[in-house]
């Protein structure tokens, strides 16, 4: 066989190669589809986070006086409101996505760095879930879709939609450990010596700590805070891997809360867990809590 021809016999399978890649791509990510129910539990979830961290700054009483501030606490009250018991949803997601985005860019010279950071962390999961069909599951736009089904004597809509933007939460969490993780790993972060400036700065002591163990502890908290992160950040995305670690990282999550002032990335990160299992999964767990036969068969 001449060398043009094994070329030939090449491209065929190169070509079929880079489809099956591509195919695998588009069905994982614009054309991921699923039961709703997880992408509507970080619906109902998320705007108490986003109200926890912010709602102080948007109550009626700051922003009376400033007519462009005043709209952007209706937005953000009235868009997490509708978010929660899920009527018209789609249209309170986006309510809820674009007055966050335009409060950050009109303020965004006043909150200064770590507080805008948070701004776009809380930010990015609502625009992710724009891009979900979470308003079939657990909303009233379901309990109405229901109603309408039975009047016409018709079976009850199905929660399967479109969930793609469970995609761009889960590279969200992806990306902050990854890069969480990169940030720490440095000479001082793994030698324990940043661990001793958090206890110096939030215990209020310059004293080494005499407790016996204190060296070990932050010595071993820092190297395995990091090598988690670097597994959580790839070990999310697969099955096997996902069931030894998602309990670790919400203990670690939980440390952090307890120990440390994490308080909104600490559920922000926890609840992203959801967009990491397939929504079929976590349809059929729910019915299992319930006391139903899963649909499925996938839990």
């Amino acid at each position: 066989m001449s060398a043009d021809e094994s070329k030939d016999d090449a491209r065929p399978e190169f070509a079929s190669e880079v489809h099956s890649w591509w195919a695998w791509i588009v069905d994982n990510t614009v054309a991921y589809e699923g039961s709703t129910r997880g992408a509507a539990i970080i619906r109902i979830l998320f705007p108490f986070i986003i109200w926890s961290r912010w709602a102080g700054d948007h109550l009626f009483y700051k922003t009376v006086d400033d007519p462009i501030h005043l709209l952007f606490a209706v937005g953000f009250f009235l868009g997490g409101a509708l978010m929660v018991v899920g009527l018209f949803t789609r249209v309170s997601v986006g309510v809820m996505a674009l007055t966050m985005s335009a409060w950050h860019l009109y303020f965004g010279h006043e909150l200064g760095m770590q507080k805008a950071l948070m701004s776009v962390n809380l930010w990015t999961p609502v625009v992710g879930l724009f891009f979900t069909d979470c308003g079939r599951s657990l909303s009233v736009d379901r309990w109405l879709a229901v109603r309408r089904a039975k009047a016409r004597g018709e079976p009850p809509p199905s929660e399967r939609g479109s969930l793609w933007g469970l995609r761009l939460i889960a590279w969200q969490v992806t990306m902050m450990y990854f890069w969480g993780a990169f940030d720490k790993t440095d000479a001082q972060w793994l030698a324990g010596e940043r661990m001793e400036r958090y206890w110096m700065n939030f215990y209020g002591s310059s004293d080494y700590p005499s407790w016996p163990g204190a060296r070990l502890l932050l010595l071993s908290s820092a190297i395995g805070t990091v090598v988690l992160e670097y597994a959580l950040a790839v070990g999310l995305w697969f099955e096997k891997p996902r069931r030894w670690l998602w309990l670790p990282g919400v203990l670690m999550h939980f440390s952090m809360y307890i120990f440390l002032p994490a308080f909104q990335i600490t559920w922000q990160m926890i609840l992203c867990y959801l967009a990491f299992i397939p929504g079929d999964r976590a349809h059929d767990f729910i019915d299992e809590l319930l006391g139903h036969r899963p649909s499925s068969g996938a839990a």
